[in-house]
């Protein structure tokens, strides 16, 4: 059986969803971004 998930090993760790994994780095990206974005407003 094939899960309808992309896994994705890393070293010893289990099989987990690329997809959760992708999600967290997206989150991340996206908060810095925010970030950036709201301090280069203030100095406009």
């Amino acid at each position: 059986m094939v899960p309808d998930e992309i896994l994705y090993q890393c070293g010893d760790f289990d099989w987990v969803p690329l997809l959760g994994i992708w999600g967290a780095v997206g989150r991340y990206l996206q908060k810095r971004v925010r970030k950036i974005s709201n301090a280069w407003n203030r100095t406009r």
